[in-house]
């Protein structure tokens, strides 16, 4: 709790909306428990994958103001969700899944920047 109250608002936004993306995406979005289990994976192993995009908003803070470009988070966003993708061929999904995890990326990536320089202008 001490964490958030000694970062800028505009961090602690960017990392709020990033929490709320991650785990929107990893509700509606990804393999089955059923076609994991058929592949012989636990629906547990695909945890780390998605907390790969928590990392997203921390990544462009740590970048700081001078570096945060919207090409940045989109580039960003795209690094920390290629294992999504991948992940999403690995378990036979249809291509689309694993383009949305890539689309949803850079689109975490770029609205992270956005919150943050936005914000921290004020």
């Amino acid at each position: 709790m001490h964490l958030i109250r000694k970062l800028p608002r505009s961090a602690a936004v960017a990392i709020a909306v990033n929490i709320v993306i991650t785990f929107t995406v990893s509700q509606f979005l990804g393999p089955s428990t059923p076609k994991l289990q058929a592949a012989g994976i636990s629906a547990v192993a695909r945890v780390p994958f998605y907390l790969l995009q928590l990392y997203i908003a921390p990544t462009v803070i740590a970048l700081g103001l001078q570096y945060t470009r919207t090409w940045y988070g989109l580039g960003v966003g795209l690094a920390y969700s290629t294992p999504l993708a991948i992940w999403s061929v690995a378990t036979v999904c249809p291509l689309a899944v694993g383009l949305t995890y890539l689309c949803i990326g850079c689109i975490q990536g770029a609205l992270s920047v956005w919150i943050y320089r936005r914000l921290s202008a004020r």
